[in-house]
């Protein structure tokens, strides 16, 4: 999967919304990503369509560009929120859709936040850059809370997500892992994929993969080699499960990512 890539930053502020504020800036259409945080009050979003929520302390909304909404506070409470609004390269999101969540550590995210209107309210040399930094800590963090898996879940299978992540270059049989969550092997690996979207064993295989690319590319490291520290003994197999996983052979990835002019 390709990744995302912020282009640039169009405004970051904190503003301040009065009871009885409406704004129609968006009704029409959103022209840039957007991620807002409400600090205090509440303020509703009328969509197009004519669908209705309520954003309100402690939440977050990721809102794709493209979106089309009125936002309104009540006539009663205002509405304090902080808001970055970004453009993306080749109009890949970080998230399809307009979402809203309450935040689970909703500190971290508002002091992260903050800073980053900060640094572009003062615009000190390479601030641009520094902003985009924060700017994917921040969409990091919020996506993580959307997307977690596994609810109660996650609790059951997380000694094993664990132990494969401090573990995947290792030769170990994945039936063990059942046994650190204290689960049967059935049970456990249906659990792990409904949290996780895959199986313990495409799990490594994906951390795997992962590594011996970077192994690859650092130009330290023959393919056998890098088989061999990524945990497979076989460098023949190494290749077709890399071949499979990329849709190219270890020397094609090397050759295609290192040719000149791709550095």
């Amino acid at each position: 999967m390709e990744n995302t890539v912020i282009s640039r930053i169009v405004l970051a502020h904190h503003f301040v919304s009065p009871p009885g504020w409406c704004s129609q800036d968006y009704a029409r259409v959103r022209l840039f990503s957007g991620i807002v945080y409400v600090l205090e009050g509440s303020a509703a979003y009328i969509m197009a369509d004519g669908k209705r929520f309520t954003v309100r302390k402690g939440e977050a909304l990721y809102i794709p560009k493209g979106s089309m909404y009125t936002t309104q506070c009540g006539e009663s409470e205002g509405f304090i929120h902080m808001t970055v609004n970004f453009e993306l390269l080749g109009g890949r999101e970080f998230y399809p859709t307009l979402a809203r969540k309450k935040l689970s550590h909703p500190i971290h995210f508002e002091q992260l936040f903050t800073r980053l209107v900060h640094y572009w309210t003062v615009r000190h040399p390479y601030y641009h850059e520094r902003c985009i930094g924060m700017l994917y800590e921040l969409a990091y963090v919020l996506l993580k809370e959307l997307t977690q898996p596994g609810g109660p879940y996650l609790d059951r299978v997380r000694p094993a997500r664990v132990y494969l992540d401090e573990h995947f270059q290792e030769d170990f049989e994945l039936t063990q892992l059942a046994g650190l969550c204290g689960l049967s092997e059935p049970y456990f690996r249906r659990l792990f994929q409904r949290v996780f979207h895959e199986t313990p064993a495409e799990y490594r295989r994906r951390l795997r993969i992962a590594y011996a690319e970077d192994l690859l590319l650092s130009g330290s490291c023959s393919v056998t080699q890098a088989a061999q520290l990524c945990g497979y003994s076989d460098p023949a197999y190494f290749s077709r499960v890399f071949r499979r996983t990329t849709g190219v052979s270890p020397v094609q990835y090397i050759e295609e990512h290192l040719r000149p002019g791709t550095t």
